[in-house]
């Protein structure tokens, strides 16, 4: 980055997120982060959603750059607090699956984010919202919900338990019946075992659920896998791996919209950036928010 005077960056670490010591970080921000460019502070959250607090807090002392420090769910607190603020968004990964990370091209390491904060750009991205709720990159309906709601009660974190409740609920989860509206057009009505909204493309762990999703084009992608047996599920498991789940075939459908609005019959399980919950209300509306988030990323 470029700068006439140094910057100052709020650092705000989640010590509970992934399974990984924080213990290092403070050390690797103060080997590797340019001081000639930056100054800085470090908060650790002491609860949920204290991110939220910490990062109001920045806003409104003008703080130039907050840097998220944890997973998914990490980025989203913080990340909630500055959609159409001037202070601009880091991401230090160190959660479970770093799903957002790893769409944006900062990966898993997190010497090489510190050193995307010293030389990276700065980005104006796509937020959205699942009704009040922010999110920047994923938000769901039905089996990955249930999975997040799972994940959230487990004893242990990392792609094993993520796996191992990933099939153990596969046999567990119910389809649900969905009245589908995109923009303004007619609604239509499908059976769909999973419906996810992407304004990024993955869950984190290397599976990529959306492949299309852009970050800048001002829309929201939608991806439905129908409802039908369960077995004929398992040849889309390697389009995860492959990023082209979206071309899986009659099971798969695939759209772009700038609101999405969806209505059901009964409660379902839901997630917003990992974040798994029951819906108990008979609604849902995605929306994008489009330019409304500064961020720090890789050089092209």
């Amino acid at each position: 980055m470029q700068s006439t005077s140094r910057q100052h960056i709020l650092f705000i670490i989640n010590p509970n997120s992934g399974v990984r010591s924080k213990s290092f970080i403070p050390d690797a921000i103060q080997k590797h982060l340019d001081p000639q460019l930056f100054t800085y502070e470090i908060a650790y959250t002491k609860a949920p959603k204290h991110a939220i607090e910490l990062a109001q807090d920045a806003v409104k002392k003008g703080i130039d750059i907050v840097a998220a420090v944890g997973g998914d769910g990490s980025i989203n607190e913080v990340a909630s607090q500055l959609v159409h603020t001037n202070t601009t968004l880091a991401v230090l990964p160190h959660g479970s699956g770093n799903g957002f990370a790893m769409h944006t091209g900062i990966g898993r390491n997190i010497i090489k984010a510190i050193e995307y904060i010293n030389n990276g750009r700065v980005v104006t991205i796509d937020t959205a919202r699942m009704n009040d709720q922010p999110f920047i990159n994923l938000a769901g309906l039905g089996f990955d919900g249930l999975i997040a709601y799972r994940l959230s009660e487990a004893n242990r974190r990392g792609f094993w338990s993520y796996f191992q409740i990933s099939i153990e609920q596969a046999f567990y989860a119910k389809s649900h019946h969905y009245t589908i509206q995109l923009d303004d057009e007619p609604a239509f009505e499908r059976g769909v075992f999973l419906l996810e909204v992407g304004n990024g493309t993955m869950f984190g762990y290397g599976f990529t659920i959306v492949p299309t999703a852009d970050l800048q084009d001002g829309l929201l992608d939608l991806l439905l896998v129908k409802k039908t047996n369960k077995l004929q599920y398992l040849p889309l498991v390697p389009r995860l791996l492959f990023a082209n789940i979206h071309k899986g075939g009659r099971l798969v459908e695939h759209y772009k919209a700038k609101k999405i609005s969806i209505e059901f019959d009964a409660p379902v399980f839901a997630h917003y950036d990992g974040e798994g919950f029951v819906q108990s209300s008979n609604k849902v509306t995605y929306e994008v928010v489009p330019k409304s988030l500064n961020i720090i990323l890789p050089q092209e």
